[in-house]
Parts: C-alpha cells; structure tokens; sequence
C-alpha cells in the first residue's frame, strides 16, 4: 500500500512525501523535494527512511520531450544510476 503528498511550497519548488507498507516489512517513508531553475531545467533530491537511502537527479523538458538523468544510492546495492526518456505524442 503506498499512500503519498504533494505540496507547492512555492511557484519553483515542490514537496513530496510517500508513505509505503508492503505486508512482510516494514513501512518506508519518503521525502523529496524538485526546484524548477527555468522552464527548461529541474533539480531532484530525496531521502528515503528507515535504511536512509538518498536519490538526486536532474530533467530537462523541452516541448514534448523530456529527459530525466538520476541515481538512488541503497546500503546494499550502491549507486544505480537511471535515465528516462519521455516523449508526448497530442
């Protein structure tokens, strides 16, 4: 079950907070945070408890085009870097 919030904290900068139980562990909580530095460009950071794993990232939009580069870090696993590529057909 997961169960989150979204929350402007200003035209630029947003919040998000996720709540997820999955029955054989315990729940993990989620925080993150994504500041537009222009229409084009955002920057992504986030933390995720009780095993503190941290995540950053970086998209680009551009018209029907976006492009979303990040890595998560787990204790375990290390860096896993990802890429996305998004495109909207109207």
């Amino acid at each position: 079950i997961r169960l989150g919030l979204v929350y402007n904290i200003s035209e630029k900068c947003l919040l998000t907070s996720e709540i997820e139980k999955d029955m054989n562990y315990t729940p993990t909580f989620r925080l993150g945070v994504e500041y537009e530095i222009n229409e084009y460009l955002f920057l992504r950071m986030g933390l995720s408890f009780p095993d503190f794993e941290y995540a950053f990232g970086v998209g680009w939009k551009i018209k029907s085009l976006k492009i979303d580069f990040s890595s998560n870090y787990h204790t375990v696993l290390g860096y896993s870097p990802q890429l996305s590529l998004n495109y909207t057909i109207k």
